[in-house]
């Protein structure tokens, strides 16, 4: 989804922590901080929405993007090499899918821009939303206590990078 095509309903970071704590709790993991999230998309996901929603794998050689979500046909669309990589619990490729995952619940309604420039705001963008959920339902804040980035980074995970930014995150919401 390219992100200065589309405008979402706006969403504060708090909005987005509590949506992803919401499907944590409905997945009953809401304390379990590593959770396998091939096993989420594939069982609890197509389980739970069944024929309305699909999941495709496709060859790498198939797609530039490493993955995304048609709102259009309620469709998650995967590489097979960054598919395999979540798989083995690889920290980027496991935030990609949890990112398509925001987008399945975030922006069924998602609107599309008449113009490409027109401004919006931070919180209306699809992409930093879905972000910004993906951040959260993988390393969420009420797990993260005292951790370092690198504890957070191991515990969780997560990349470096993102680990740095959760950090980041809860020490300036203190």
């Amino acid at each position: 989804m390219s992100q200065s095509q589309f405008k979402a309903k706006p969403r504060s970071k708090r909005d987005l922590r509590e949506f992803a704590f919401g499907l944590r709790s409905a997945l009953e993991m809401e304390d379990v901080p590593q959770i396998d999230i091939i096993r989420i998309l594939e069982h609890d996901l197509l389980g739970a929405f069944g024929e309305s929603l699909e999941l495709e794998i496709v060859e790498t050689c198939e797609m530039e993007e490493y993955a995304l979500y048609r709102f259009d046909l309620n469709k998650i669309i995967i590489r097979e090499d960054v598919y395999l990589a979540a798989a083995n619990m690889n920290p980027r490729h496991r935030f990609t899918i949890a990112h398509e995952i925001g987008h399945l619940f975030l922006h069924k309604n998602v609107k599309q821009l008449a113009r490409s420039d027109v401004k919006r705001k931070i919180y209306e963008d699809p992409e930093w939303q879905a972000d910004v959920f993906a951040a959260e339902f993988l390393a969420p804040s009420h797990l993260l206590g005292n951790l370092s980035p690198s504890e957070i980074a191991s515990t969780f995970g997560i990349s470096r990078q993102a680990a740095l930014k959760r950090f980041n995150d809860v020490q300036n919401n203190k």
